[in-house]
């Protein structure tokens, strides 16, 4: 689909705020919830190029009392979604200010992330087909209780999949609205190259595809679900690392498995029971477990894929995790002692943002 939002430098991208979430840590503090209020409600005046000849309505009087949630993307990136959509209740402080609008309203995708809701109370909202987004958008009797106020900023879960389905609708729906009625859309970005830029744009040409650069904002949020702490051994003496774990989609793009796997046989090699396992097995040069000791165990932790030329030898070394749902991956998550991130290649530290980092922070 055509998306002409990069082309309109008049209309909606005169309002667009990039959010980035970068997966590090969320506070519940008044301090923190202060800032981030003013964050959504200071005065903003984008600058004017010199050549620019159309003015860009104003956007100081915007303030956010309705706020819209939505993705097409699938279960996957809920566990960004939601604590978005948990700091603007906190903020906004009412429960009937956020809406979500996802793939399947009240069953919150496959992978039961309805069960982390409930567990932790991330959000009280109401839920609906993101089909119905536009529509409700448009809507000026959208709240009984408050006529006249409309959704004033919507919130794309995954930019780069979302912006291409509704640009074109987001679009019409701004253009339709009155000047003081206008409303914001905020995008979640997870990676920011060049690529994933060009893709929500209608030109391959970067000086037009990044031409409206400086009327788009850009701000940070950190997204944090609010697990319980899980409970924890008394500890005596000193501690064993035993239990460490890589997780992510078992992609040999995305990790580095088999450098990981290789290294961790090596060292078992050169000093098995240091590791909690047996001298090599004559006949298969499996690591076995020392009946006497504690082992160290690496889990990989993801959904489908698999790992060619895995080392033969750590067949009782390595356990694998596969299409967990939401709240079994955080409870596992949680009992680990070590979480590596194994990233594959620079690309985590330079342009994405990686479930590796959030994680480690939420388990503790």
């Amino acid at each position: 689909m055509a998306t002409p939002l990069t082309l309109r430098p008049v209309l909606l991208i005169a309002s667009l705020l990039f959010l980035v979430a970068l997966y590090l840590s969320f506070s519940n503090s008044p301090q923190h919830l202060q800032y981030y209020k003013s964050q959504i409600t200071q005065s903003w005046n984008p600058p004017q190029p010199d050549n620019h000849p159309t003015s860009i309505p104003d956007l100081s009087l915007l303030e956010y009392t309705r706020v819209a949630l939505a993705s097409t993307f699938g279960a996957w990136h809920y566990d960004v979604l939601l604590p978005v959509a948990h700091t603007m209740e906190e903020i906004l402080g009412t429960h009937d200010a956020v809406r979500l609008y996802v793939e399947t309203p009240y069953k919150l995708g496959d992978y039961g992330f309805d069960e982390v809701v409930n567990r932790t109370q991330l959000f009280h909202g109401k839920q609906f087909s993101y089909h119905t987004l536009t529509k409700d958008i448009s809507n000026p009797n959208l709240f009984p209780d408050a006529p006249g106020e409309m959704i004033g900023l919507v919130v794309l879960g995954t930019c780069e999949y979302d912006m291409d389905f509704w640009s074109q609708q987001l679009l019409e729906a701004w253009d339709a609205r009155p000047a003081h009625k206008k409303f914001t859309v905020a995008c979640i970005v997870h990676e920011v190259s060049d690529e994933h830029l060009q893709a929500t744009s209608d030109t391959p040409t970067p000086s037009e595809y990044t031409s409206l650069a400086e009327y788009a904002r850009v701000d940070l949020h950190l997204p944090i679900l609010p697990l319980p702490d899980p409970p924890r051994p008394a500890q005596k003496g000193t501690r064993k690392l035993t239990n460490a774990v890589v997780q992510g989609l078992m992609d040999p793009k995305r990790r580095d498995y088999l450098g990981v796997l290789w290294d961790l046989a090596g060292a078992i090699k050169a000093n098995p029971r240091l590791w909690g396992y047996l001298p090599p097995n004559p006949g298969t040069n499996e690591f076995l477990p020392d009946p006497s000791d504690e082992p160290f165990q690496l889990h990989l932790v993801g959904g489908q894929g698999w790992i060619d030329d895995f080392p033969s030898e750590l067949r009782h070394v390595v356990k694998f995790h596969r299409d967990l749902d939401y709240y079994q991956y955080y409870e596992l998550m949680q009992s680990m002692d070590v979480v590596l991130p194994a990233f594959a290649s620079s690309h985590y530290y330079d342009e994405k943002a990686s479930s590796t980092v959030v994680m480690a922070i939420q388990c503790n």
